[in-house]
């Protein structure tokens, strides 16, 4: 083979080149081919992992890009500065490498303007080892020749000549059917000649085949957002662009054979060697010191830093195990290079804690090192729990380590710059990630540019399984299947065109965005080794993901923001400011029954990882009573142990229903705590260690080595097992036995460390809310102040457990929720301000600054005063529609309407929101608690995003219990596929009909807990559509969708719907369970006696509701309001009993 190709886009190109690497490197080997060249349009994202897999493959990788020339300079930046042209630029040797990487990072640093831009004087100062070619009909050179311009373009041509030198400078020939490339040939051909350039055959490679030509198109279409109906969209003219042989290169320029011969000459001067396999860790200096960078001095530093910290925490009958163990530890990481890594990482949690921001108790296998511990980096003790530090980092298998740090979101970001100017801006930058077309998004995408409606896409997209390929989902839901088998047409289209299409695009890069955590730290600047660009925010972020940052040998740390953390933090400031309890999260007692019994009963809202049902319900069957059960949790509760069935035997057998095997007494201790059950990877490495002999470094290989299934290592590795087993008096059918229990959970094993340290953040929070549950909700709600759903849940729950949630007063609301005590000493929680919509922070800020020199007396006087800019109408209307002046004694309605007459707007509700809620807008004078009123109602929705205190719902909350319905939020603990029972509000309902003909409503049903998409197919549509627009509450058994997180609702059945006027009427429910019934004669109802009960009732907060009975002559029932709703116990019957007398409690 003579022809390598040159001008090559792939996946990278973003929504332009759609080569993805592996498939391009297999046919690149079918082809014959030796090299190629990587030019993807003003980057180098995908350089590193082409080089690999290129490498891999035995080709020879060519690192380049195709740059963007920006006409006037790279730092012009107006409008008139004209469109850049185009540019290849590919490295001969790391050198050039290191140059190509500072001109694309620059381009983006500095000559960003719609595209990457960069100029003479870049190319000037970093030409070193860098071939330039002149690039397509967008070079200047071509474009110019295409004018027939051709005394300019020799003009341009030498130009770049006299940067890059004259071997080092190639003319670009190519033929894709393009009338301005038939007339630029001759010329470009001339230009070669006259300054002595030698010419390559190039294809401006975009895809694969031919065939793919038309997909292509349609990724297009999905850069530019266009349909491929449209005369005016972006388009190539033909299959042309494809990944060519050598045979078509010679169809394509017959003319040009020495040109096709000079691309295997330039590939022969290309010569990059990427120094993998080599670390790039920065060096570590102490602060204030003076002295250059010393290992040993290091060394020593980090030595007496892990051995201070061992004498500070560990008490004298641990030392000597302790210091041993440190000691052991400090070897490993001195031998494998790591001092300064662990360094590093103390000393930016050092910071982080110094300044009062919060840092989680670990993360990963870094939790199970001493050192670690010891040095403030963590706060899991490693003895305690029997965690491994061979886990985390392993002489025989030296790889990077991974400390990954937790801190409070909102303070993440302090912590990054510090380090940034700690170890150098040019040096640290946040890491890049690629967001990749999956299967709903590509069908999405593709439907949209072949002109399909939304409803169609949406409704093929729902069909397919969450995490399933375009593929599989064709195979595994027959609906699919049959709609592409049969030829049904959605929107003009077929469903196997849009498939075929979405699967040819399926999994290329979409977009880049920043890594949620990642951070990368050099000992130089970055731009030696690899480019750099800005995000959306400007911050400086790598060109490559994480996964290719570890692979170059550069330090990656992840820094993540968690909000839970935050949350801790103010809590435990709310409990000092208001009860003068100093509370130290990190030294609380670790075995109270009370916060133990809290998580058993799936008292959970706001608890750290226990939020799901399913989580929820492994709780409940393993009644957790230490650290050790909820990290079993915590382990378990993961999509192939569900699979496996090993939260059941683990629950079965802990509860003796199940007998235990432990196979053999020496790993009985090693499985006693998980009832015969390996529930960890460190487990593997102890059984290999104890029972076969294993050292610890064989057997974290061991453990590696199996998680990885392959059919020849796991033959070899069960051999040596056995018999090292063998060796040590094992009978071999035990040590068969032994290994395939291995076998089976190695690709379910958790990581035990990162298990137990995520485990005390779940009792941290769940002690937090045993023990400060108004402060503890009031900070998570501030947490979640900008996200409604989540908003709605923890006002529910705060209702659950009788804690009055007090509306927005523009005299007393912070910009937070807060915790107010009132006279008598009860707490209640005030809405927050931000929590208001289209209230920014600064506007908040300017009305807390106006009211401190005193009180607003009157929406005028608020009017007067609140002049400032960023205090605008819509501000001022969404704060009238919260409700946030009615404790001016001015309702929310009247104030709305004189408002909107003084700006002459239109009324202030919209005709379609009165009718889900019956009644009309209030009349001037209405009285100042609005909530009676339906325009109060849908303000309040559109102020805060849900209902809160105006809730159209409340009237129908007593029918739950008839009905056995679930809230809606209640239907998210369910099993996608479940079936259930649910009461709510239909908020919006529209009805549309398929292209194939059949119709379905698209709802939305609501109740106080949360809003969710209800699908109502054409075989149930005509039970459901009478209630369309009608005001009440519908109940309907339904099927529960999960896709990830995002909960969806399917109609099955109608049951019942019920009008304002009978729910008002419903006083004495049927229901077909028991119901708690109290029995109170009328003095006793009004006196000490109902304080009592009520007082009882507030220690087992639930959803089941109870009733009083009590004579007046006649008999009377009170049906208690939800706010009381207890959990029925034999605890609190029993109390009752105490109280009442057996006669006065009736459960049944």
């Amino acid at each position: 083979m003579s022809f390598v190709h040159l001008h090559l886009h792939t996946e990278y190109s973003l929504l332009d080149g759609m080569n993805k690497i592996g498939p391009l490197v297999t046919r690149l080997k079918e082809m014959g081919q030796t090299a190629c060249a990587i030019t993807d349009h003003g980057n180098m994202y995908g350089v590193l992992d082409f080089y690999m897999k290129m490498k891999d493959a035995g080709l020879k990788p060519i690192i380049g890009s195709e740059v963007y020339m920006a006409p006037s300079g790279r730092l012009n930046k107006d409008k008139e500065a004209g469109f850049p042209n185009h540019l290849i630029l590919l490295a001969k040797d790391f050198k050039g490498y290191q140059n190509l990487s500072h001109i694309v990072s620059i381009g983006y640093l500095e000559g960003f303007y719609y595209k990457p831009r960069v100029d003479y004087e870049i190319l000037e100062k970093y030409h070193e080892g860098i071939i330039a070619l002149s690039a397509c009909l967008k070079g200047e050179v071509a474009e110019t020749a295409a004018k027939g311009d051709e005394e300019k373009a020799l003009t341009i041509a030498k130009r770049y000549q006299n940067i890059f030198g004259k071997e080092n400078y190639f003319i670009e020939l190519q033929n894709h059917n393009i009338e301005e490339e038939r007339r630029a040939l001759p010329i470009l051909r001339s230009i070669a000649k006259r300054i002595g350039a030698k010419t390559v055959a190039t294809c401006d490679s975009h895809y694969l085949g031919k065939d793919d030509y038309a997909a292509h198109e349609v990724l297009l279409c999905v850069q530019t957002l266009q349909k491929m109906t449209d005369k005016d969209r972006m388009s190539f003219n033909g299959p042309y662009y494809h990944v060519m042989t050598e045979e078509e290169m010679r169809e394509r320029l017959p003319e040009d054979e020495e040109a096709i011969q000079n691309t295997q000459l330039v590939a022969d001067m290309c010569n990059v060697e990427m120094p993998l396999g080599t670390y790039h860790l920065p060096r570590y200096i102490e602060e204030g010191q003076t002295t250059p960078w010393d290992a040993e001095v290091n060394r020593q530093l980090l030595e007496k830093m892990t051995m201070d910290g061992i004498q500070r925490l560990y008490p004298p009958e641990q030392l000597e195990e302790a210091t041993a163990r440190a000691r052991m530890e400090l070897e490993t990481i001195e031998k494998c290079g790591f001092v300064d890594y662990f360094l590093i990482v103390q000393d930016f949690t050092r910071f982080a804690r110094r300044k009062g921001i919060a840092v989680g108790p670990g993360r990963g296998s870094a939790a199970g090192a001493i050192v670690a511990y010891a040095t403030g980096i963590t706060e899991v003790e490693p003895l305690r729990y029997n965690l491994l530090f061979e886990r985390f980092l392993n002489a025989a298998r030296i790889s990077m380590p991974d400390i990954d740090m937790d801190f409070e979101d909102a303070r993440r970001g302090e912590v990054i710059q510090y380090v940034r100017e700690r170890y150098g801006e040019s040096s640290v930058a946040q890491v890049a990630t690629f967001g990749r077309m999956e299967a709903k998004q590509a069908v999405r995408d593709v439907g949209r540019a072949l002109g399909m409606l939304p409803k169609d896409t949406d409704l093929i997209s729902k069909l397919i399984p969450f995490g399933t390929g375009l593929e599989d989902a064709l195979k595994a839901v027959d609906q699919l299947k049959k709609m592409y088998d049969d030829g049904t047409k959605l929107s003009g289209t077929t469903v196997k065109e849009l498939f075929d299409t979405a699967m040819k695009l399926e999994g290329v890069n979409r977009n880049f965005s920043t890594h949620a955590a990642g951070v990368v730290i050099a000992d130089t600047e970055l731009t030696n080794y690899l480019p750099l660009q800005r995000d959306k925010d400007g911050n400086v972020i790598t060109q490559w993901d994480h996964n290719l940052v570890e692979a170059f040998g550069l330090l990656k740390m992840d820094f993540l923001g968690l909000s839970y953390l935050g949350v801790i933090q103010n809590t435990v400031k709310m409990v000092k400011d208001q009860l003068g309890v100093t509370v130290d999260i990190s030294h609380i007692d670790t075995e109270e029954p009370a916060v133990y019994k809290l998580i058993s009963s799936g008292d959970t809202v706001g608890v750290f990882q226990m939020e799901s049902g399913g989580m929820k319900g492994v709780a409940a069957g393993v009644q957790p009573t230490s650290i050790e059960d909820l990290t079993a949790i915590i382990s378990l509760y993961r999509p192939g142990t569900i699979k496996a069935g090993g939260i059941q035997k683990y629950i079965d057998r802990k509860n003796g229903k199940e007998k235990v095997n432990y196979y053999h007494p020496s790993i009985e201790g090693i499985l006693k705590p998980t009832y015969g059950i390996i529930v960890y990877q460190e487990q593997i490495m102890q059984i290999a260690n104890r029972m076969a002999g294993f050292t610890m470094q064989e057997a974290d290989i061991l453990r590696k080595g199996v998680s990885k299934k392959k059919a020849d290592i796991l033959a070899k590795q069960r051999a040596v097992f056995v018999e090292k087993s063998i060796e040590k008096g094992v009978p071999k059918k035990t040590a068969e036995d032994v290994f395939a229990l291995i076998d089976f959970f190695a690709g379910y094993g958790f990581n035990k460390s990162h298990g137990v340290a995520y485990a005390i953040m779940v009792y941290r929070t769940a002690w937090l809310k045993a023990h400060y549950l108004i402060q503890y909700l009031a900070a998570l709600m501030n947490s979640g102040i900008d996200t409604e759903d989540r908003l709605k849940e923890l006002v529910a729950e705060c209702r659950s457990k009788s804690i009055p949630i007090l509306p927005p007063d523009i005299n007393k609301s912070d910009k937070l929720f807060a915790v107010e005590t009132q006279a008598d000493g009860s707490q209640n929680i005030r809405f927050g301000l931000l929590a208001i919509k289209n209230l920014g922070s600064k506007a908040i800020d300017e009305i807390m600054e106006e009211r401190s020199n005193r009180p607003y007396t009157t929406f005028k006087d608020f009017q007067r005063r609140s002049g400032g800019s960023k205090v605008n109408r819509k501000s001022i209307e969404c704060l009238i529609k919260s409700g946030a002046f009615e404790t001016l004694g001015e309702d929310r309605v009247t104030v709305l309407r004189e408002f909107n007459n003084q700006n002459g707007k239109a009324p202030i509700v919209d005709d379609s929101t009165t009718g889900l809620f019956g009644g009309s807008v209030g009349e001037p004078g209405a009285s100042v608690s609005s909530c009676d009123t339906a325009g109060a109602a849908a303000m309040e929705k559109e102020a805060f995003g849900f209902f809160c205190f105006c809730s159209p719902f409340q009237q129908y909350e007593s029918l739950l219990a008839k009905y056995n319905a679930k809230r809606v939020a209640e239907c998210a603990d369910c099993d996608d596929g479940s079936t259930v029972t649910v009461m709510g509000l239909l908020t919006s309902a529209k009805t549309a009909k398929s292209k194939a003909g059949h119709a379905y409503g698209k709802c939305t049903l609501e109740d106080d807990s949360r809003k969710v998409e209800l699908m109502v197919f054409e075989y149930v549509l005509g039970q459901f559509q009478p209630c369309f627009d009608r005001e009440g509450a519908i109940v309907l058994e339904a099927n529960v969708r999960m896709d990830g997180d995002e909960l969806s609702l399917t109609a099955r059945k109608f049951i019942d719907f019920v009008t304002p006027e009978q729910a008002k009427g419903s006083k004495l429910i049927s229901v077909t369970h028991p119901v708690l019934k109290i029995r109170m004669t009328e003095e006793q109802v009004n006196g000490e006696i109902l304080k009592n009960v009520l007082l009882l009732t507030h220690h087992y907060p639930g959803k089941e509701h109870w009733r009083i009975l009590y004579r007046n002559g006649t008999e009377h029932c009170l049906e208690v309001g939800n706010k009381h709703w207890v959990t029925i116990t034999p605890a609190l019957l029993k109390g009752l009993a105490e109280i009442l007398g057996p006669s006065g409690v009736d459960y049944s």
